[in-house]
């Protein structure tokens, strides 16, 4: 799962147009709770770099996506999109609507094409 969102952060920061859409609105970051692993990180921008933070516990602020590794696996590969494992109830998130549907064209729109091709 950690490749999957390394190479996610990478193609987020080659198509920069996509990391406005979200940063650009609001400096919160979004959070992704792993439930299975039971840690956690955090996607922020920090100027034109996405940052992993490993280390954020703090969920006051921003959107918590809560699901398995295997689910996030999916979403940043692009084997899954994001209002799928919704509707499989894989994936959970408090977030306005807007912000999901947001996360949702970012997730589909930044996925690379050879991770989406792969089995």
């Amino acid at each position: 799962m950690i490749k999957a969102l390394q190479n996610f952060v990478e193609e987020l920061e080659k198509k920069k147009y996509l990391s406005d859409l979200y940063w650009n609105r609001s400096s919160a970051p979004v959070h992704f709770q792993v439930e299975d692993h039971n840690k956690s990180f955090s996607l922020m921008s920090c100027g034109d770099k996405i940052v992993i933070d490993n280390f954020s516990n703090n969920f006051s602020e921003g959107t918590v996506i809560y699901g398995s590794a295997e689910s996030f696996k999916e979403l940043f590969t692009g084997r899954a999109t994001f209002r799928d494992l919704i509707k499989r109830g894989e994936l959970k998130a408090n977030a306005s609507f807007r912000s999901m549907l947001r996360l949702e064209s970012i997730f589909f729109l930044a996925v690379s094409q050879k991770d989406k091709n792969k089995d």
